[in-house]
């Protein structure tokens, strides 16, 4: 996207996010664990911008796991993966490094 003079610029975003970050859960988790007695959960979601639906999965999520600060670890221990990139040394290679007599440094 240019400018008036022609110069690029960064594109005007949106106020609204598209997927809510952490700290958008932090807000509406506290607002559902505050909430009066007559607040519907739809009243809650709409007071920050997301779906009943959407909602109800981070409660889900939250109740599953408990800790949020471990999910993504949680996770992908589940699915057995590993979060980050992947070694580019194999990890025999890095044993063998480790290694006191196999390693003469």
């Amino acid at each position: 996207m240019d400018d008036a003079n022609g110069r690029p610029c960064t594109p005007v975003q949106d106020e609204i996010l598209t997927v809510p970050d952490t700290e958008e859960r932090a807000h509406y988790f506290w607002h559902y664990d505050h909430r009066r007695n007559d607040e519907t959960l739809q009243e809650i979601a709409d007071a920050h911008g997301i779906s009943r639906r959407m909602g109800q999965r981070w409660r889900e999520e939250r109740e599953q796991f408990d800790n949020g600060r471990c999910t993504r670890k949680q996770k992908a221990e589940e699915k057995g993966t590993k979060l980050g990139r992947p070694w580019r040394v194999p990890a025999e290679r890095i044993k063998a490094l480790l290694n006191g007599r196999e390693n003469s440094v």
